[in-house]
């Protein structure tokens, strides 16, 4: 018994000795340099301490959870603020577990944190030279740019990393390549980068050059989402509501919604707008349901303008103001959104809020056809069947009620039926032929 008892002392011993080692390691090296090779100086801090340092150095520094925050000037009086990322040694977080249950718990997981060894910050002139690339790109001289971002994001600079990435996905300025892209989105990511952490969750969650993949999708945008990035916000949310790759949950799904529509994003405040006006989740509430996209329509978003003058047609939660209605369909209309344009163009097919005008009518309709609206291909073969802004032609009724019945549209199918059993049976199978035409065309030059 005494044996056992002194052996297991001895065991206790060695275990404390243990993690003092690992709990006193306090601090960390770091090294740092300019990007552009010059000398000067910063004040870096995290929650635990602040030193003022020369660039290029090395010294050590002390281990905490918050990242390593940077305010620099070099000797040519260029600027540079930023931080270091705190992350986690496994090695020695796994170590330390081992001592909770004697109660050394001082800071344990806070010294398992470290730095990054080497560092590269970046002055004000490699930044000035990534907004001449950001001004190239919404420019759409997209070349340009990507000769600019390239050697930025080859020497470390986030944004141009992410906005390489970005490139590469898209196709502009360079042939469409998914690998490079998650390649550079993932380069921005180790650095914390919320926009590429976002963009990898977008590649995940549609399948661009991955397997589509819902879980790491959400995983993606929580990291991003973390740190208050408000598309991330709304894709997460997305996530939620629909159950896909987490937990059905429509409360998060809401909260998230919230947080993202108070940093003015629009497709959360508009995601909103249909959460209250339908009822999902929340109790059904209109007036809440008109704020939302009221919101996101007055910051131009022209699916809620479109809502906004579904609302004021219809009276739901207000009084009927066909004006109004007019006017936000308008707006949206003007912007090329299809269902909106349909709205129009009926708005001016029976004076609503409007004069009266059949060829204005036919125009809204045919714009909003010609991008497979079946509403308004149903209603512009009325047009041609009643001669109401365009010469009576049954062919054309025919085509283009054929294509909206092939799109769902219940009143095309009735119409389509209705002039087929009128007229020879070669007519009509003609007709349907030029029809399956202009459906494989996408609807234009029908």
């Amino acid at each position: 018994m005494i044996l056992k008892v002194f052996i297991l002392t001895l065991m206790s011993v060695s275990a404390l000795c243990g993690c003092a080692a690992i709990v006193n390691d306090d601090h960390t090296p770091l090294s740092v340099a300019f990007s552009d090779g010059s000398s000067g100086k910063c004040v870096i801090s995290n929650n635990r301490a602040s030193y003022d340092i020369l660039v290029p150095s090395t010294q050590m520094v002390r281990r905490a959870r918050s990242d390593l925050n940077y305010s620099c000037i070099t000797k040519n009086q260029e600027t540079a603020v930023g931080s270091i990322p705190s992350s986690i040694e496994a090695e020695k977080l796994a170590a330390s577990i081992i001592f909770l249950d004697f109660g050394i718990i001082d800071s344990i997981t806070e010294k398992a944190r470290t730095y990054p060894v080497d560092n590269t910050i970046y002055v004000f002139r490699e930044k000035n030279k990534y907004d001449k690339g950001k001004l190239a790109f919404d420019e759409e001289r997209y070349k340009a740019a990507f000769a600019v971002f390239k050697p930025l994001a080859v020497n470390g600079l986030v944004e141009a990393q992410n906005h390489l990435g970005l490139m590469y996905q898209q196709g502009k300025g360079t042939a469409k390549n998914y690998k490079k892209a998650m390649y550079w989105y993932r380069l921005a990511a180790e650095q914390k980068y919320p926009h590429a952490e976002f963009n990898i969750g977008i590649m995940y969650q549609f399948g661009y050059g991955v397997n589509q993949d819902f879980e790491k999708s959400a995983k993606w945008y929580k990291l991003s989402a973390d740190q208050k990035f408000a598309a991330a916000q709304n894709y997460l949310a997305f996530l939620y509501q629909h159950g896909k790759g987490l937990p059905q949950n429509i409360h998060k799904a809401i909260k998230l919604y919230k947080l993202a529509a108070a940093q003015d994003y629009t497709l959360a405040q508009y995601n909103l707008g249909v959460i209250y006006e339908n009822g999902y989740g929340v109790t059904r509430n209109y007036n809440k349901a008109r704020k939302f996209y009221t919101n996101a329509a007055e910051s131009g978003f022209a699916p809620a303008q479109n809502e906004i003058g579904l609302m004021y047609l219809t009276g739901v939660g207000q009084a009927q103001n066909l004006q109004k209605a007019a006017r936000w369909f308008s707006l949206a209309a003007h912007q090329g959104y299809a269902m909106a344009q349909s709205n129009f163009g009926y708005m001016y097919h029976f004076g609503y809020g409007v004069p009266l005008d059949f060829n204005q009518s036919v125009k809204w309709y045919r714009l909003a056809a010609e991008t497979g609206n079946g509403i308004a291909q149903y209603h512009l073969a009325s047009m041609f069947m009643n001669g109401q802004g365009v010469e009576t032609d049954r062919s054309r009724a025919y085509l283009w009620s054929h294509v909206a019945a092939h799109n769902g549209n219940k009143n095309g199918k009735l119409l389509r039926d209705y002039i087929s059993k009128r007229m020879p049976r070669e007519e009509s199978q003609k007709l349907k032929s030029i029809a399956i035409s202009c459906i494989n065309k996408n609807y234009k030059k029908c």
